[in-house]
């Protein structure tokens, strides 16, 4: 269970639920991953790096990441669920320097 907005908001009374990035969007784990605005910056600049257009759409989903390798070219899903593990890894190392102290005014990442 990640430690997110939805969660924290019953651990600590000064704890909103929010997202960081989106004041009034409730931070859950579908809205951290795939529709903050910062996660969908982040995933741009990750999936540039892949070859085709359609590879390099932004998942709006859960299920879009999580999904089974297709039996025709199993290389590029791997490549691709390689990335997107490290997406996420790279969303929850700015998440949690921002819940906990840093200041994340500058949007250069990855």
């Amino acid at each position: 269970a990640l430690p997110l907005g939805y969660r924290l908001k019953h651990v600590g009374p000064g704890i909103s639920g929010d997202c960081l990035w989106c004041p009034g969007e409730q931070q859950t784990r579908e809205h951290f991953i795939t529709g903050c605005e910062i996660s969908k910056e982040i995933w741009g600049k990750g999936l540039s790096h892949l070859s085709s257009e359609e590879e390099r759409t932004p998942p709006t989903t859960l299920e879009e990441i999580y999904q089974e390798p297709p039996t025709e070219n199993p290389n590029g899903w791997y490549a691709k669920m390689w990335l997107s593990m490290n997406v996420v890894y790279e969303l929850w190392c700015n998440y949690t320097a921002g819940r906990w102290g840093k200041d994340l005014s500058d949007k250069n990442i990855m």
